[in-house]
């Protein structure tokens, strides 16, 4: 993986310790650290008790059963760089207001749009507002919603449900309180439920300052330590009995739901569940919202306390995003690895997924083979074929299923097939957003986003991949009438380059000409350099905003770049680079001469030893018209 995203030292030193030490000395390690938190939970339980009796109701219910004073204990024992998480555990989460950015984290200033005295004052305005609203909801999407609510009321996230304003007012002790509507969406292959707290539309979010910027370990974190261990297997540094490894996601049951909202902020956030009848059922937030800004970072923050133990203290590899922790380790220590995290959890008193879907058992590995393969779960991408096809024939789409396809196609693709579907996601955003598409064209989307989901392949990445970044200076020229392209690549793994130059064929223009010119020049050297480029590190170099702005975006509302979007998007999925697009100055870029037919200028500045032509022109051209004729 790049330098840039490196892994983090506890996760390097769990690695490392798994890798090289004898299985059985790792599981006595593991049993003595367990043995140890029983030991603190045990130390700290009467200060435990008073401390959660101190608490205020609604932050108790929450809390009820988490050894608090223990994770502190051994998080600071073990030099912990953000003890300041546990104040959250302590006090509740502040929903409003300006959030500290601890030295441990880089800071990115997000400021709120309102204060926490504007959303008070004007609390009472936005409820009435709120409440009139006379939108209808489906029955099933009410019972799902009143089924949810009443299952939180039951764990103690909520209070309620209430059906008079002034038995909220009296239950908060203030006339100044509002409400946040409370919807549903339905995810993933079996359709769960998920329902969502409109914090934006209640305007909580404006009022949250955010300070820190998140870098989450997703998949190129799990992919970085799968490879590490692929590396040192096949180098010949593992230990014999850790040749073998397997891994598993962890996952934290109702995630957010286990922290609990600061009280004073608690009239910002009552929840409003719509009923088939038209009224409205109002609950007490006493956990956090999946919805609201605060609830990302300070989650976040508290998993990554979590996290830190799992790897410092108890010796097992892992990753963490939001509520998911992937775990590696050899095959030999698995099950008591699995056993040990686990007790770790239930002695700190954190809810976690032990059986079904969510609670599966450590699964072989492929890193003794020295290769990695990312790849969607089972069912996923058949369930969105599925919906498409639906689509397809119906020619039309509603904005709720388009919000859902979207999210789906962005998981599908998010974090391991490059960008083949970024250009599919952005369309449906722009019909969540209004746009209206002809049930031709639908069709055609559909059909063209079918394809490239069922032409997927698994994402293998190699331990000893190249690592050495490919530069592609890439530009198109119009002079008297002619069409121009250049490119101009410098290979610093051979410190070999090329240069090649070309014109465009006839028939290739639009309301953007210089602009498909460019991205032409981009999209033939996609084709000319395809087994160059596959796995490897590539950075684009582009004088033009709007095709920089195209190949990050993978859509345009310009029917003649959004074809060539698509064409991109195919080319990227048969073979998939890891790349990079940024500007160059065209004063500064190699690629002009030779999209001018001046390629000799630069042969020597690249390391190349002659000018080329490009070669596939005419099959490029063939490509686009026959999709602008579709």
């Amino acid at each position: 993986m790049d330098s840039a995203n490196p892994l983090e030292a506890v996760t390097l030193a769990a690695l490392r310790e798994n890798l090289t030490k004898d299985p059985k000395l790792v599981e006595l390690k593991r049993r003595l650290a367990l043995a140890r938190v029983r030991r603190e939970v045990s130390k700290f339980r009467a200060e435990e008790i008073a401390l959660h009796e101190s608490m205020p109701r609604s932050v108790a219910k929450v809390m009820e059963g988490k050894a608090i004073l223990a994770l502190e204990a051994l998080l600071q024992a073990e030099g912990y760089d953000d003890l300041g998480a546990i104040t959250f555990l302590k006090e509740g989460v502040p929903l409003v207001g300006v959030s500290e950015c601890p030295p441990c984290f880089d800071c990115k200033l997000v400021p709120a749009a309102l204060t926490e005295a504007e959303l008070f004052q004007t609390a009472q305005v936005r409820r009435e507002a709120l409440l009139s609203k006379s939108e209808p909801i489906d029955a099933e999407e009410a019972r799902v919603l009143a089924e949810a609510s009443q299952e939180e009321v039951s764990l103690g996230f909520l209070e309620g449900p209430f059906y008079s304003r002034d038995e909220v007012s009296s239950r908060l002790e203030t006339e100044s309180w509002t409400v946040i509507r409370r919807f549903v969406i339905f995810q993933g292959a079996e359709g769960k439920a998920r329902p969502i707290d409109n914090c934006l539309e209640a305007q909580l979010n404006s009022g949250y300052t955010s300070s820190i910027h998140l870098r989450l370990q997703d998949g190129d974190y799990l992919a970085a330590m799968a490879l590490f261990v692929a590396r040192e297997i096949t180098g010949g540094r593992a230990h014999p009995e850790a040749q073998e490894w397997r891994g598993k996601c962890l996952d934290l049951s109702k995630a957010y739901k286990q922290l609990a909202v600061l009280p004073a902020h608690r009239p910002l956030a009552v929840i409003a569940v719509r009923q088939e009848d038209g009224r409205d059922a109002l609950y007490l937030s006493n956990s956090l919202l999946f919805g609201s800004t605060a609830a990302v970072y300070a989650f976040n923050r508290v998993s990554r306390c979590l996290w830190f133990l799992i790897n410092r203290l108890l010796w097992i590899p892992s990753g963490v995003y939001f509520d998911d922790y992937p775990l590696l380790c050899p095959a030999a220590t698995a099950e008591s690895a699995d056993s040990v995290v686990s007790d770790f959890l239930d002695c700190l008193g954190w809810r976690h997924a032990k059986t079904g879907v969510k609670g599966r058992a450590f699964a072989p590995s492929r890193a003794a083979q020295g290769e990695v393969s990312l790849a969607n779960k089972q069912g996923r991408i058949e369930r969105i074929v599925g919906q498409l096809k639906e689509v397809g024939s119906k020619g039309e789409i509603s904005r709720q299923l388009a919000q859902v396809l979207q999210g789906l196609l962005q998981c599908a693709s998010g974090f391991y097939a490059g960008r083949a579907l970024k250009h599919a996601s952005h369309v449906l955003s722009r019909i969540v957003g209004g746009l209206h598409f002809s049930p031709p064209d639908l069709r055609d989307f559909c059909h063209h986003t079918i394809r490239l989901l069922q032409d997927e392949t698994p994402r293998v990445l190699k331990c000893f991949m190249t690592t050495d970044v490919l530069h592609l200076w890439t530009d198109g020229s119009w002079e008297s009438g002619v069409a121009g392209v250049g490119l101009a690549a410098h290979d610093c793994f051979s410190g070999s380059g090329w240069v090649l130059e070309g014109r465009v064929p006839s028939g290739i223009g639009g309301d953007q000409l210089i602009c498909v010119i460019e991205m032409f020049a981009i999209l033939a050297s996609m084709m000319e350099l395809s087994s160059i480029l596959e796995s490897r590190g590539v950075v684009w170099w582009v004088d033009n905003n709007a095709t920089r702005g195209l190949v990050i975006k993978g859509a345009s509302r310009s029917w003649a770049m959004h074809t060539l979007a698509r064409i991109f998007s195919q080319l990227d999925q048969k073979h998939p680079s890891m790349w990079w697009v940024s500007r160059v100055p065209s004063f500064s870029n190699p690629g002009d001469a030779p999209s001018r037919g001046h390629g000799i200028e630069v042969v020597t500045m690249v390391g190349a030893s002659e000018v080329q032509p490009f070669t596939r022109l005419e099959e490029l051209a063939k490509r686009i018209l026959e999709l602008k004729r579709a």
